[in-house]
Protein backbone atom coordinates (compact mmCIF):
# COMPACT_ATOMS: atom_id res chain seq x y z
CA UNK A 1 0.00 0.00 0.00
CA UNK A 2 3.01 2.50 0.97
CA UNK A 3 4.34 1.93 -2.11
CA UNK A 4 1.53 2.23 -4.30
CA UNK A 5 1.22 6.00 -2.61
CA UNK A 6 4.58 6.58 -2.74
CA UNK A 7 4.79 5.52 -6.69
CA UNK A 8 1.35 7.88 -7.62
CA UNK A 9 2.68 10.97 -5.66
CA UNK A 10 6.05 10.18 -7.70
CA UNK A 11 4.04 10.25 -10.88
CA UNK A 12 1.75 12.96 -9.83
CA UNK A 13 5.32 14.71 -8.96
CA UNK A 14 6.14 14.44 -12.56
CA UNK A 15 3.46 15.57 -14.45
CA UNK A 16 3.33 18.85 -12.77
CA UNK A 17 7.31 19.10 -14.05
CA UNK A 18 5.90 18.70 -17.45
CA UNK A 19 3.00 21.01 -16.86
CA UNK A 20 4.94 23.52 -15.51
CA UNK A 21 7.45 23.78 -18.10
CA UNK A 22 4.61 23.90 -20.79
CA UNK A 23 3.49 26.81 -19.20
CA UNK A 24 6.78 28.56 -19.32
CA UNK A 25 7.55 27.84 -22.92
CA UNK A 26 4.57 29.66 -23.58
CA UNK A 27 5.45 32.77 -21.23
CA UNK A 28 5.49 35.42 -24.34
CA UNK A 29 1.47 35.35 -24.95
CA UNK A 30 0.82 36.30 -21.61
CA UNK A 31 3.38 36.88 -19.78
CA UNK A 32 2.49 37.99 -16.02
CA UNK A 33 -0.69 35.88 -16.04
CA UNK A 34 1.88 32.73 -17.32
CA UNK A 35 4.62 33.32 -14.85
CA UNK A 36 2.00 33.66 -11.97
CA UNK A 37 0.80 30.04 -12.96
CA UNK A 38 4.36 28.88 -13.00
CA UNK A 39 4.81 29.72 -9.49
CA UNK A 40 1.67 28.38 -8.46
CA UNK A 41 2.44 24.59 -10.35
CA UNK A 42 6.21 24.84 -8.92
CA UNK A 43 4.83 25.96 -5.56
CA UNK A 44 2.47 22.55 -6.11
CA UNK A 45 4.79 20.29 -7.28
CA UNK A 46 7.08 20.69 -4.86
CA UNK A 47 4.28 20.33 -2.25
CA UNK A 48 4.04 17.14 -4.10
CA UNK A 49 7.70 16.17 -3.54
CA UNK A 50 7.42 16.76 -0.11
CA UNK A 51 4.97 14.97 0.89
CA UNK A 52 6.17 11.93 -1.10
CA UNK A 53 9.25 12.70 0.47
CA UNK A 54 8.09 12.05 4.04
CA UNK A 55 6.20 8.67 3.14
CA UNK A 56 9.36 7.48 1.88
CA UNK A 57 11.22 8.19 5.15
CA UNK A 58 8.47 6.81 6.93
CA UNK A 59 8.84 3.77 4.88
CA UNK A 60 12.37 3.42 5.89
CA UNK A 61 12.26 3.85 9.02
CA UNK A 62 9.97 0.59 9.26
CA UNK A 63 12.22 -1.07 7.43
CA UNK A 64 14.84 -0.41 9.49
CA UNK A 65 13.09 -1.58 12.33
CA UNK A 66 11.63 -4.96 10.63
CA UNK A 67 15.56 -5.33 9.97
CA UNK A 68 16.13 -5.34 13.33
CA UNK A 69 13.14 -7.77 14.34
CA UNK A 70 14.41 -10.50 11.87
CA UNK A 71 17.78 -11.09 13.57
CA UNK A 72 18.85 -13.94 13.71
CA UNK A 73 15.98 -15.19 11.08
CA UNK A 74 16.79 -16.51 7.85
CA UNK A 75 19.34 -14.79 5.12
CA UNK A 76 16.74 -14.69 2.38
CA UNK A 77 14.61 -12.59 4.80
CA UNK A 78 17.55 -10.54 5.72
CA UNK A 79 17.91 -9.76 2.12
CA UNK A 80 14.99 -9.34 0.80
CA UNK A 81 14.44 -6.56 3.42
CA UNK A 82 17.77 -4.75 2.37
CA UNK A 83 16.55 -4.84 -1.13
CA UNK A 84 13.39 -2.61 -0.37
CA UNK A 85 15.67 -0.56 1.35
CA UNK A 86 17.72 0.22 -1.53
CA UNK A 87 14.72 0.32 -3.53
CA UNK A 88 13.33 2.88 -1.43
CA UNK A 89 16.59 4.45 -1.31
CA UNK A 90 16.30 4.82 -5.17
CA UNK A 91 13.27 6.33 -5.21
CA UNK A 92 13.97 8.96 -2.73
CA UNK A 93 16.97 10.47 -4.95
CA UNK A 94 14.92 10.17 -8.28
CA UNK A 95 12.34 12.28 -5.93
CA UNK A 96 15.19 14.62 -5.07
CA UNK A 97 16.25 15.03 -8.41
CA UNK A 98 12.90 15.88 -9.66
CA UNK A 99 12.52 18.74 -6.82
CA UNK A 100 15.69 20.08 -8.13
CA UNK A 101 14.05 20.51 -11.67
CA UNK A 102 11.03 22.00 -10.38
CA UNK A 103 12.86 24.83 -8.60
CA UNK A 104 14.68 25.74 -11.76
CA UNK A 105 11.77 25.98 -13.11
CA UNK A 106 9.95 27.98 -10.36
CA UNK A 107 12.75 29.97 -10.79
CA UNK A 108 12.15 30.73 -14.56
CA UNK A 109 8.60 31.25 -13.51
CA UNK A 110 9.79 34.39 -11.20
CA UNK A 111 12.43 35.53 -13.27
CA UNK A 112 10.10 35.44 -16.72
CA UNK A 113 8.83 39.04 -15.84
CA UNK A 114 7.36 41.62 -17.94
CA UNK A 115 9.92 43.92 -18.76
CA UNK A 116 10.17 47.17 -17.08
CA UNK A 117 11.06 50.56 -18.87
CA UNK A 118 14.49 50.29 -16.09
CA UNK A 119 15.19 47.08 -16.80
CA UNK A 120 19.08 47.11 -18.43
CA UNK A 121 22.28 44.96 -18.03
CA UNK A 122 25.75 45.77 -18.67
CA UNK A 123 26.26 43.07 -21.18
CA UNK A 124 30.19 42.84 -20.73
CA UNK A 125 30.49 42.74 -16.85
CA UNK A 126 27.51 39.78 -16.79
CA UNK A 127 29.24 38.03 -19.30
CA UNK A 128 32.53 38.17 -17.73
CA UNK A 129 30.84 37.06 -14.38
CA UNK A 130 29.05 33.95 -16.04
CA UNK A 131 32.49 32.91 -17.92
CA UNK A 132 34.41 32.95 -14.63
CA UNK A 133 31.90 30.46 -13.36
CA UNK A 134 31.93 28.43 -16.24
CA UNK A 135 35.55 28.36 -15.64
CA UNK A 136 35.27 26.93 -12.54
CA UNK A 137 33.77 23.71 -13.61
CA UNK A 138 35.37 23.08 -16.97
CA UNK A 139 38.98 24.15 -15.62
CA UNK A 140 42.15 24.46 -17.95
CA UNK A 141 40.83 22.14 -20.91
CA UNK A 142 38.64 24.64 -21.96
CA UNK A 143 39.58 28.57 -22.97
CA UNK A 144 37.27 30.82 -22.88
CA UNK A 145 37.19 34.46 -24.44
CA UNK A 146 35.48 37.18 -24.70
CA UNK A 147 35.09 40.07 -27.20
CA UNK A 148 31.69 42.35 -26.41
CA UNK A 149 31.79 46.16 -26.41
CA UNK A 150 32.08 47.80 -23.12
CA UNK A 151 28.95 49.82 -23.10
CA UNK A 152 26.70 47.26 -24.74
CA UNK A 153 23.63 46.89 -22.30
CA UNK A 154 20.49 44.95 -22.69
CA UNK A 155 16.75 45.51 -21.36
CA UNK A 156 16.89 42.59 -19.55
CA UNK A 157 16.95 42.35 -15.42
CA UNK A 158 20.64 41.47 -14.50
CA UNK A 159 19.69 38.20 -12.71
CA UNK A 160 17.53 37.17 -16.07
CA UNK A 161 21.13 37.96 -18.29
CA UNK A 162 23.01 35.70 -16.19
CA UNK A 163 21.32 32.52 -16.01
CA UNK A 164 20.39 32.67 -20.00
CA UNK A 165 24.42 33.39 -20.51
CA UNK A 166 25.34 30.28 -17.86
CA UNK A 167 23.02 27.97 -19.40
CA UNK A 168 24.64 28.70 -22.15
CA UNK A 169 28.14 28.38 -21.66
CA UNK A 170 27.39 25.52 -19.83
CA UNK A 171 26.14 23.65 -22.38
CA UNK A 172 29.14 24.81 -24.55
CA UNK A 173 31.93 23.61 -22.22
CA UNK A 174 30.15 20.67 -22.03
CA UNK A 175 30.00 19.77 -25.95
CA UNK A 176 34.06 20.11 -25.97
CA UNK A 177 34.94 16.22 -25.63
CA UNK A 178 36.91 14.48 -22.91
CA UNK A 179 40.86 14.40 -23.91
CA UNK A 180 41.42 17.68 -25.53
CA UNK A 181 41.46 21.32 -24.68
CA UNK A 182 38.66 23.32 -26.50
CA UNK A 183 37.66 27.10 -26.71
CA UNK A 184 34.30 29.02 -25.95
CA UNK A 185 34.09 32.52 -27.75
CA UNK A 186 31.50 34.67 -26.46
CA UNK A 187 30.87 37.94 -28.80
CA UNK A 188 28.05 40.58 -29.03
CA UNK A 189 27.20 42.98 -31.90
CA UNK A 190 24.53 45.57 -33.10
CA UNK A 191 21.17 43.59 -34.82
CA UNK A 192 18.51 44.87 -36.67
CA UNK A 193 15.10 46.33 -34.91
CA UNK A 194 16.86 47.67 -32.05
CA UNK A 195 18.68 44.07 -30.54
CA UNK A 196 21.81 43.09 -29.38
CA UNK A 197 23.07 39.53 -31.13
CA UNK A 198 25.16 37.56 -28.49
CA UNK A 199 26.91 34.29 -29.64
CA UNK A 200 28.53 31.88 -27.75
CA UNK A 201 30.15 29.58 -29.82
CA UNK A 202 32.43 26.59 -29.13
CA UNK A 203 34.38 24.09 -30.96
CA UNK A 204 33.29 20.90 -29.88
CA UNK A 205 31.87 18.11 -31.35
CA UNK A 206 28.57 19.46 -32.80
CA UNK A 207 24.81 18.19 -32.93
CA UNK A 208 23.82 16.53 -35.71
CA UNK A 209 20.71 17.66 -37.37
CA UNK A 210 18.08 15.86 -35.47
CA UNK A 211 19.59 16.67 -31.84
CA UNK A 212 19.80 20.45 -32.84
CA UNK A 213 15.88 20.40 -33.52
CA UNK A 214 15.06 18.50 -30.29
CA UNK A 215 17.57 20.72 -28.29
CA UNK A 216 14.95 22.89 -27.05
CA UNK A 217 12.55 20.20 -26.10
CA UNK A 218 12.41 19.71 -21.90
CA UNK A 219 13.80 17.23 -20.47
CA UNK A 220 15.41 16.32 -23.71
CA UNK A 221 19.47 15.58 -23.58
CA UNK A 222 22.35 13.81 -24.80
CA UNK A 223 24.64 13.66 -21.87
CA UNK A 224 24.73 10.85 -19.71
CA UNK A 225 22.91 9.99 -16.97
CA UNK A 226 23.37 12.91 -13.88
CA UNK A 227 25.16 15.72 -16.07
CA UNK A 228 22.01 16.90 -17.66
CA UNK A 229 18.86 17.56 -16.86
CA UNK A 230 17.31 18.80 -20.34
CA UNK A 231 16.01 22.13 -18.91
CA UNK A 232 18.66 24.63 -19.42
CA UNK A 233 18.04 25.65 -23.08
CA UNK A 234 14.22 25.55 -22.50
CA UNK A 235 14.23 27.32 -19.79
CA UNK A 236 16.74 29.75 -21.46
CA UNK A 237 14.54 30.66 -24.53
CA UNK A 238 11.35 30.79 -22.00
CA UNK A 239 13.30 33.47 -20.50
CA UNK A 240 14.69 35.43 -23.99
CA UNK A 241 11.10 35.09 -25.71
CA UNK A 242 9.33 36.63 -22.81
CA UNK A 243 11.98 39.62 -22.89
CA UNK A 244 11.40 40.01 -26.93
CA UNK A 245 14.08 38.50 -27.97
CA UNK A 246 15.41 34.94 -29.92
CA UNK A 247 17.47 32.18 -29.29
CA UNK A 248 18.54 29.35 -31.72
CA UNK A 249 21.35 27.00 -32.33
CA UNK A 250 23.43 26.77 -35.24
CA UNK A 251 25.75 23.82 -35.34
CA UNK A 252 27.87 21.21 -37.60
CA UNK A 253 29.04 17.87 -36.28
CA UNK A 254 31.96 17.72 -35.77
CA UNK A 255 33.11 21.71 -35.83
CA UNK A 256 30.83 23.01 -33.43
CA UNK A 257 27.97 24.83 -31.92
CA UNK A 258 27.19 28.55 -31.64
CA UNK A 259 24.05 29.65 -29.80
CA UNK A 260 22.75 32.87 -30.91
CA UNK A 261 20.81 34.99 -28.42
CA UNK A 262 19.16 38.34 -29.48
CA UNK A 263 17.97 40.88 -26.69
CA UNK A 264 16.42 44.38 -27.19
CA UNK A 265 19.38 46.99 -26.77
CA UNK A 266 18.55 49.01 -23.56
CA UNK A 267 18.12 52.67 -25.10
CA UNK A 268 20.85 55.38 -23.08
CA UNK A 269 19.99 56.89 -20.17
CA UNK A 270 18.33 60.29 -20.07
CA UNK A 271 16.66 59.81 -23.88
Amino acid sequence: MAGAEINEMFEQASQECENLTKECQNATEETEEMTEQCEDLGERAVKEYQDAKKSIDELMDRIDEAKEGVKGKTEDTRQKLSALQTAMAEALEAMQRINGLVRKLVDAGRLARTPGASDRAQLLQVARQAVDEARLRTGERVAFSIEIPPAAQVAVRTEVLHQILSSLLLNAGDAIPPGRTGRVEVGAGPAEGGQLRITVRDDGQGMAEEVRRRAFEPFFTTKGEGRGSGLGLPVARALVESHGGDLALESVPGRGTTAVLSLPEAKPLGR
